[in-house]
């Protein structure tokens, strides 16, 4: 007798114990999948929002093309992926062929070796890696997109607002410091954070 209760008694107390992980397992999966939402909105709606900086011509690469960057820290294989998903859907913008490349090396940057008309970020990145390409996409007055929540407001040029609707959301102090010009078309459709 002394045995079942035992087991009542175990039974009772892994059971809540599952009933947590069950849950828990099932909302980083919604998590999961909604942070895989935002990324695959933020990269279809990405190169509209390069093109429609007004400057974007002169921010070609010494080979003529728009330069599309996009930025990991630890996931390589993740930004390789969104990298031919963007090559297979943008070949040009403004009339300007497009290359995309993958970067994780922030240190590059600043080397002159890389010279990006637009960076994509395709993980939220560290406070470090984020500060590095900050200041490089100021100094060089090109935008950051960043799909992830809260990096508009740490900085990035510009990313998604998501409401009762998508729209874009940009940093505008960061614009500022940058010195972009947007479209006002652009302006007037976007959410601004100050």
């Amino acid at each position: 007798m002394g045995t079942q209760t035992d087991r009542g008694s175990v039974i009772s107390l892994i059971m809540p114990l599952l009933l947590t992980l069950l849950v828990f397992s099932a909302s980083a999966e919604a998590s999961s999948l909604h942070q895989e939402r935002r990324v695959m909105a933020g990269l279809n709606l990405f190169p509209n929002i390069v093109s429609v900086d007004l400057d974007l011509l002169d921010k070609r690469s010494k080979k003529g093309f728009v330069l599309l960057l996009l930025a990991n820290e630890y996931d390589q294989h993740e930004a390789e992926r969104l990298a031919a998903r963007l090559r297979g859907k943008v070949k040009s913008i403004k009339r300007t062929e497009v290359e995309v490349q993958v970067a994780s090396n922030f240190t590059e940057l600043g080397k002159g070796n890389i010279s990006p008309s637009a960076i994509f970020l395709t993980e939220q990145l560290s406070d470090n890696a984020f500060q590095q390409v900050l200041k490089f996409a100021i100094e060089r007055h090109i935008l950051i997109f960043s799909p992830f929540s809260g990096d508009v407001e740490r900085g990035a040029t510009t990313g998604l607002s998501i409401g009762s609707r998508i729209q874009p959301y940009y940093n505008v102090e960061t614009v500022k410091r940058s010195n972009i010009r947007f479209h006002q078309l652009f302006l007037k459709v976007a959410k601004g954070y100050e």
